[in-house]
C-alpha cells in the first residue's frame, strides 16, 4: 500500500505549492482564487479517499472481462507492464511520472488559473466514481490471476482518471509553454498507466469519450454563467437611463414641495 501514501504525499506538494503561489501574488483576487482552488483540492482528495476506500469492500471485480476485452483488441496488458519490468530505470521514470499527476494539475492552476480547467477536473473527479461502482476493478498488476481474487486495491479503473485528467489540464492549457509540458506529459502517463499493471488498455479508451463529455460540461457551465453575466449587465445598462429620470423626477417634486410659491411665480 505504499503507492497511495506516495500519492497522499503528491497531493500534499501540489496543495502547499498552490498556497505558496498565492502568498507570492500581489493581485487580492488571484490570491484568493489561489486559495479557493487548494481548499477545494484538499476537500475533494480527502472525501476521494474515503469513497475508494469504501470500494474496496466490493468483492468480485470486472478485470476478467476487461483482461479478455483488451486480448480482443489484440493487446495484452499482463505481458506489456512484464516487459517493462525489466527495465528499472525506465519503470522508476513511469511510476514517478504516474504519481506526479497531482503535481502537474497544480503546476497547470498555477501557471494559468483556468477555471474551466478546475471545474473540468473537480467535475470528473467526481462522476468518476459513479462509473467505479458500476465497473468495479482493481487492474492487472493488482488482480490475483492464479485464485481469480481481487486484493484490497482500489477499485478505481474504469475510466482512467489519470488519463482523463491528463488530458483535460492539457486541453484548457492556453500558453504554448504550458501545452509544450502537458501534451507529451499525457504521453508518457498513457504509457505509465499500462506499464504499471495499473489499467486496461479498455480503461484509457473510455477516459477519451469521458473527457470529451467532462469538458464539454464544464465549457457549458463557464459559458452559461459569462452569457448571464453579459444579460445582467445589459439588463444594468437599460435600467440606469430610466433610473436617472426617475431620480431627476422625484427631485424636482421635493423642490415643488418644498418651495410652492416659487413653483407658482414660474408658471
Amino acid at each position: 500500500m505504499a503507492l497511495p501514501i506516495l500519492n497522499a504525499t503528491f497531493v500534499c506538494v501540489a496543495i502547499l505549492s498552490i498556497i505558496v503561489a498565492s502568498a507570492l501574488r500581489t493581485n487580492r483576487w488571484r490570491r484568493r482564487q489561489d486559495l479557493v482552488t487548494a481548499i477545494a483540492y484538499l476537500a475533494f482528495s480527502a472525501i476521494g479517499a474515503q469513497i475508494q476506500a469504501a470500494f474496496t469492500l466490493i468483492g468480485v471485480t470486472l478485470d476478467p472481462a476487461l483482461l479478455r476485452a483488451d486480448r480482443t483488441l489484440g493487446f495484452d496488458p499482463i505481458r506489456f507492464a512484464q516487459a517493462f519490468a525489466h527495465h528499472r530505470f525506465a519503470m522508476a521514470a513511469l511510476i514517478f511520472a504516474y504519481l506526479a499527476l497531482p503535481v502537474m494539475i497544480g503546476v497547470a492552476w498555477i501557471a494559468e488559473q483556468d477555471s474551466t480547467a478546475r471545474r473540468a477536473v473537480i467535475l470528473g473527479g467526481l462522476l468518476c466514481f459513479g462509473f467505479y461502482a458500476i465497473c468495479p476493478a482493481v487492474g492487472p498488476g493488482h488482480y490475483d490471476w492464479t485464485i481469480h481474487a481481487a486484493d484490497g486495491w482500489w477499485r478505481n479503473c474504469m475510466p482512467s482518471m489519470h488519463l482523463a485528467w491528463a488530458l483535460l489540464i492539457a486541453w484548457n492549457a492556453r500558453s504554448w509553454r504550458l501545452r509544450a509540458l502537458l501534451w507529451p506529459y499525457v504521453v508518457i502517463v498513457t504509457t505509465a498507466t499500462l506499464a504499471t499493471g495499473e489499467h486496461y488498455l479498455v480503461d484509457l479508451l473510455a477516459a477519451i469519450p469521458y473527457t470529451v463529455l467532462i469538458q464539454w460540461s464544464a465549457s457549458s457551465i463557464s459559458f452559461r454563467s459569462l452569457r448571464s453575466c453579459l444579460r445582467l449587465r445589459n439588463e444594468l445598462h437599460e435600467l440606469s437611463p430610466k433610473a436617472t429620470e426617475a431620480g431627476n423626477d422625484n427631485d424636482k417634486l421635493k423642490i415643488e414641495a418644498q418651495h410652492p410659491q416659487a413653483t407658482r411665480r414660474e408658471s
